[in-house]
């Protein structure tokens, strides 16, 4: 082979490759730009469900009710703090029950529906702990009932000066996870007494 088809090769060779490369950098771009779209999509879901809750005005029965959901809760959470199973689960089933039993006729439209569905939600976190064998599984369950709870809280509103919405970010192997408080005080029900302090305040619910 002589030197100028040896040349006319490399070259050849050299502009597929060049062109190779663009085509690779071009899709790059392309994925990349769909990943920052489908966050931005994920985080205005995001933000849309924060900013869904509706606030409601209701009458003074119905947070004298929620309010001994509210202690109901406390409780729950102490047991857990101090990483009592039996506890939690009849405390969470005597908690279940006060939310089945309240009176909420009054409510009306988006209300009353909005309320079932908190309702729902709440009622199945409990069952749930009150069905577990193991203290953790509970600790998950309660998570759950907590941010639902924090929710129901910003919507109808409470009967208490102040509801501490509080985060341990080690919980759940570094997932994080919250629950509310009625002191500002940290009593980690995730950790109990192995890490009781280990968490901040992120919200304060003032009613």
């Amino acid at each position: 082979m002589n030197t100028k088809k040896r040349l006319i090769i490399i070259g050849v060779l050299l502009v597929v490759g060049l062109l190779a490369v663009k085509r690779a950098k071009m899709f790059d771009t392309v994925a990349e730009e769909k990943h920052n779209h489908t966050q931005v999509a994920l985080d205005v879901e995001k933000e849309a469900v924060e900013d869904s809750i509706i606030k409601f005005q209701v009458e003074g029965r119905f947070k004298e009710q929620f309010s001994e959901v509210m202690e109901s809760y406390m409780t729950l959470k102490e047991a857990l703090v101090a990483s009592n199973l039996d506890q939690a689960s009849s405390t969470a089933l005597a908690m279940k029950n006060i939310l089945t039993d309240m009176n909420v006729g009054k409510l009306e439209g988006i209300a009353s529906n909005d309320w079932k569905n908190y309702q729902y939600l709440l009622e199945r976190s409990l069952l749930q702990i009150h069905s577990e064998k193991e203290i953790g599984l509970q600790r998950e369950a309660f998570n759950h009932l907590s941010n639902n709870l924090y929710k129901t809280i910003d919507a109808f509103g409470l009967n208490a000066h102040e509801v501490y919405y509080q985060y341990c970010p080690m919980a759940f192997n570094n997932a994080g996870g919250y629950w509310l408080s009625d002191e500002k005080a940290i009593r980690n029900p995730y950790f109990g007494e192995m890490m009781l302090t280990c968490g901040e305040v992120k919200n304060i619910l003032k009613i």
